[in-house]
């Protein structure tokens, strides 16, 4: 049987879908139809051969190529829906890949994004302990403030009051003097004996100071204390305070502790 052989170069393919049948579609340029007769020899009588008029060898070679056509569709089709199923499967497996990366991608953003969140509470939380802190000491040091004020104004209400106490006591103790003067002026007597005591207890305090200083001892020629003749009793001259006025420190310290 003689052997057809078509041989040719496929163009790109060209597909389309009608309904679910895809067609493909590829272009033969420059094909070259070879038949190949395998040489016979002839034994003895043989029946004749077959003799094929130009239309029918030019249907025969239409039906071969109408066949190479059906074949190479055939063949085209397989690769086709072969390399459709293994680009399909490339890409479910990038896309699988790809949605697995940015799960893992966004799980982290998450956490990293959860942890800012609670180091920003705590953060806010440790703040907010330290403002009311803050606030308490605050109020309790006006609170302080404000004690320590009023005991300032009272120690100064204190102050105030003293001086004006020492003030009324240093004119009474000056007008007792001017009265005690007056009275000794008026009496001759009351005066020279005054300033007859007055010259003895110099005399002593010059004689006490010039002698050595031995404990217990009295400095020869000393004489006893005693009063000058014709002075009277030590009486209370008009006016005369009855104490000796006191410090604004003794008064206050005073005051704070009866307080």
């Amino acid at each position: 049987m003689p052997q057809v052989l078509l041989k040719g170069t496929a163009g790109t393919p060209r597909t389309t879908r009608e309904g679910s049948t895809t067609i493909v579609k590829k272009d033969i340029a420059g094909a070259v139809l070879e038949e190949r007769i395998p040489t016979r020899k002839l034994k003895g009588k043989q029946a004749p051969g077959a003799v094929y008029t130009k239309a029918e060898v030019k249907a025969k070679v239409e039906a071969a190529k109408s066949e190479a056509a059906d074949h190479v569709a055939k063949h085209a089709n397989g690769l086709l829906a072969a390399q459709k199923k293994e680009v399909e499967a490339k890409a479910f497996e990038a896309a699988d890949a790809l949605l697995k990366r940015q799960e893992k991608k966004t799980k982290a953003t998450v956490k990293t994004l959860k942890n800012n969140a609670q180091a920003r509470i705590q953060k806010t939380k440790a703040i907010q302990a330290s403002a009311t802190e803050k606030i308490a000491k605050a109020e309790r040091d006006s609170a302080k403030a404000g004690r320590d004020t009023a005991k300032a104004i009272a120690l100064n209400k204190d102050l105030l009051d003293t001086n004006e106490q020492q003030a009324e006591d240093l004119n009474k103790f000056e007008r007792a003097k001017t009265d005690l003067n007056k009275f000794i002026a008026t009496d001759p007597e009351l005066k020279a004996a005054m300033t007859k005591a007055r010259v003895k207890l110099q005399a002593e305090q010059s004689a006490s100071s010039a002698a050595p200083k031995t404990p217990g001892a009295k400095a020869p020629g000393t004489p006893a204390a005693s009063k000058a003749p014709g002075t009277p009793a030590a009486s209370k001259a008009p006016g005369t305070p009855s104490r000796v006025p006191l410090t604004p420190a003794q008064r206050g310290r005073s005051k704070s502790m009866a307080r």
